[in-house]
């Protein structure tokens, strides 16, 4: 290889390192991903301007619900969102059930979602949800303060996304461990999650508690 190609490549490295860099110290935060079901399928069968409407309407409805809980949104992936709370190192029960107060908002709010597609004349779009907790490393740029989040967390709750239904929102053990037992919620073990992590991890399906008068 030549030197003005070396040179090169060097350069591209030092720009991609300058682009994104991943912190060493591990953060702890609830991670939260929400996946549209058979987007592909469904965006194929649109002319372009309405698959573009389509997939703006469902990441920035998903983008409004987290924020209005505080959430940090970390990316969109075309079909799916990626999002994170910042553990406030007290590991308060408040604290937790806020993030499973958001996933679950998401959830309960398929309808109002449609909605919106439905005065456009687009379908209806059913997703995903999935949530963990864990050690993540934040990822920046010198412009912005998170851009990516890896670790565990994020890789479980890809894994678990596939479990769950339109309607359930789906929790690792390692958020099971913080926060039951919880009054608002219920926790119900998720028989196939053996199938994903070769019975060494469990996956629970969550439900809000219908509270007693």
């Amino acid at each position: 290889m030549s030197n003005d190609k070396l040179l090169h490549k060097l350069r591209e490295s030092q720009q991609l390192q300058f682009l994104l860099e991943y912190s060493d110290v591990p953060e702890k935060n609830v991670v939260c991903f929400i996946d549209l079901i058979n987007s592909t399928e469904i965006a194929s069968n649109m002319y372009p301007e309405k698959m573009i409407r389509y997939y703006e309407i469902f990441l920035n409805s998903i983008a409004q619900i987290a924020e209005s809980f505080n959430a940090n949104i970390i990316k969109n992936l075309g079909d799916s969102v990626l999002f994170c709370f910042p553990s406030d190192k007290k590991n308060s029960p408040l604290f937790f059930e806020n993030c499973l107060d958001c996933c679950m908002s998401i959830v309960n709010k398929k309808n109002w979602i449609n909605s919106k597609m439905k005065k456009e004349g687009l379908p209806d779009a059913n997703y995903r949800v999935s949530v963990d907790y864990g050690d993540v490393l934040l990822g920046k740029t010198s412009t912005s303060y998170v851009d990516d989040v890896i670790g565990e967390p994020v890789d479980r709750c890809f894994a678990m996304n596939h479990l769950g239904t339109p309607d359930e929102l789906i929790m690792g053990e390692k958020l099971y461990n913080e926060i039951n037992p919880s009054n608002n919620f219920k926790f119900i073990k998720h028989n196939e999650s053996s199938k994903i992590f070769n019975g060494e991890y469990q996956a629970y399906i969550v439900k809000k508690k219908i509270l007693k008068k």
